[in-house]
């Protein structure tokens, strides 16, 4: 709690200065208080910062130090039992569209499901958008899962990208082409759009195999976040005026940003937010995170928000 409060994160040397110890004997008995990053020198962490995060990428990297240096068995062993439970198929939201479905999956449903005909489905991360190409000329294509003016392939992409049918007609009114809403088709080719997702969310889960597989898949991929959950209660916060005291919601949301950079401060109304960012401020200019600290104030309230900062720093 000195190190975090003096330095502002784990300093092993000069604990073991304080405490006339060597560094091997502060570190073992400040146990599982701290841990060791993987392929750093000698930078530790406190534990509900290293607990915390992507603790499956953690883990992995863990268990490679381990393998080579001993001294890891204890972070293997710690990630491994802050693993999120794993989610059953139940518990998995899946639909169309969802960009943790793999491609593959969709261009099955599409080819064993629906019917289609050599049918190609991508998807763009960086896009964030699916398209799907082939079979227009099949049965499937053209009435089961699409309709005379909308094929198969072009309402499965609608679906996937999160998107209404729209079919127009081209009308021409003194001599100029425009295009108007057909009601009647847009409804059509809607339905179908709905239908397709309707028989997805039943598919999906359906093969047990597949099942485990995507359940497998989505937990590995997506459920490996742990909150960190901060504790500011070992701030002292020099300089504070006399009668001040820190509520503890107040102290965790200074830690939060003393140790975590770029933080968003949600709190309702009333809550003490200014108090916050002064604190979080003062605080990091005490320790030398910051050299320059600027806060943006509407010109309205800054000779409100000057009066505040003295009477919180005298």
């Amino acid at each position: 709690l000195y190190s975090l409060s003096q330095y502002g994160r784990v300093n092993i040397p000069a604990i073991a200065e304080l405490t006339k110890k060597s560094d091997a004997e502060v570190i073992d008995e400040l146990g599982e208080q701290v841990f060791k990053t993987p392929g750093t020198k000698d930078t530790f962490v406190t534990r509900d910062e290293y607990l915390s995060g992507n603790v499956r990428k953690k883990l992995e990297l863990a268990q490679r130090a381990a393998d080579r240096n001993p001294e890891f068995r204890r972070n293997v062993a710690a990630l491994e039992a802050g693993q999120p439970l794993p989610l059953a198929p139940s518990q998995i939201h899946a639909s169309l569209g969802m960009p943790w479905i793999p491609q593959a999956v969709v261009e099955k449903f599409a080819l064993d499901e629906m019917g289609l005909e050599k049918i190609r489905v991508r998807y763009q991360p960086k896009l964030a958008s699916w398209t799907v190409t082939g079979d227009t000329d099949s049965v499937a294509a053209q009435s089961t899962w699409g309709t005379p003016d909308r094929r198969a392939p072009s309402i499965l992409q609608s679906a996937l990208n999160r998107q209404t049918v729209k079919v127009y007609d081209e009308v021409y009114v003194d001599g100029k082409k425009s295009s108007v809403l057909n009601v009647a088709k847009t409804e059509a080719a809607n339905d179908k759009l709905m239908q397709m997702r309707s028989k997805f969310s039943e598919w999906i889960w359906a093969d047990q195999e597949r099942a485990d597989t995507l359940a497998a898949y989505y937990n590995e991929t997506y459920n490996n976040l742990v909150v960190r959950e901060y504790d500011g209660s070992y701030l002292t916060t020099p300089g504070i005026a006399a009668h001040w005291s820190w509520r503890p919601h107040q102290k965790r949301a200074i830690a939060r940003i003393i140790q975590s950079g770029n933080t968003y401060v949600a709190h309702a109304v009333g809550a003490g937010k200014t108090s916050e960012y002064i604190g979080a401020i003062m605080e990091m200019r005490r320790l030398g995170l910051v050299r320059k600290p600027m806060v943006a104030v509407p010109n309205h309230m800054l000779a409100q928000f000057t009066k505040e900062w003295y009477e919180q720093y005298p």
